[in-house]
């Protein structure tokens, strides 16, 4: 078993996951919540309805910016590190910051599990690692909507 992990890419470790992922995690949020932040403070300080815009947006897309990062972080193969954008938002629309670190290591990890195992990759890789990390924020429970 922890043959066929490594072989996928998977290392369960706490420096795996406290330190690598936490401080991808990090670059996420600084390159969309923070850096929106400041655009937007920016924007609103010097009447520039643009920046405002723009800092908004940044702010707003900082699930999918810290999926991407921790999948990246995590050596995710392409399809793993597209498909963790999506997984990011629903994490981040659930719980935040923290919902989005959650949902994207989970659905990372999972990608990585599947991605290379099927003759149709392109459409079960990216379906897990959605389905991944929209169910890790609703509890596993296909119930809710």
């Amino acid at each position: 078993m922890i043959s066929f992990l490594r072989k996928k890419g998977i290392e369960l470790s706490l420096k795996t996951y406290v330190i690598t992922a936490l401080s991808y995690m990090a670059l996420g949020l600084f390159a969309s919540l923070i850096i929106g932040l400041i655009i937007r403070t920016a924007g609103e300080q010097l009447d520039i309805e643009m920046f405002i815009t723009i800092g908004q947006t940044a702010m707003d897309l900082m699930g999918p910016a810290i999926g991407v990062a921790i999948a990246y972080g995590l050596k995710a193969p392409s399809l793993v590190l597209f498909a963790s954008a999506v997984a990011g938002g629903f994490g981040a629309s659930a719980g935040g910051p923290a919902g989005a670190y959650i949902a994207s290591v989970l659905a990372t990890e999972f990608g990585k599990l599947i991605s290379g195992s099927t003759k149709v990759d392109i459409i079960a890789t990216p379906l897990v690692t959605i389905f991944v990390g929209y169910l890790s924020m609703k509890g596993c429970s296909l119930s809710e909507s």
